[in-house]
């Protein structure tokens, strides 16, 4: 799946897929640090957020929406959200 991305030698790696972000240790490994690797998580996130809280509806009001995640990492997801 790298291999021909290296072949190009190519610098930066966008993760565009919800799953690559758990990919992206082993795409470390594989990469070396040279490439930069972007992980857009974050930001979707953010905007999510940013979206709910404009249209009113978050945690605090009266609609609720439940996120469900997973990672091997509960605090890394506690932080994320």
């Amino acid at each position: 799946m790298i291999e021909p991305l290296l072949d190009e030698h190519i610098d930066h790696i966008a993760l565009g897929c919800t799953h690559y972000p758990f990919l992206a240790p082993v795409i470390r490994e594989m990469t070396g640090t040279e490439i930069t690797l972007y992980d857009p998580a974050e930001a979707i996130a953010r905007r999510v957020n940013f979206l709910l809280r404009q249209r009113g509806s978050d945690a605090r009001g009266r609609h609720y929406y439940r996120f469900i995640t997973t990672s091997t990492d509960p605090q890394d997801m506690a932080s994320r959200l």
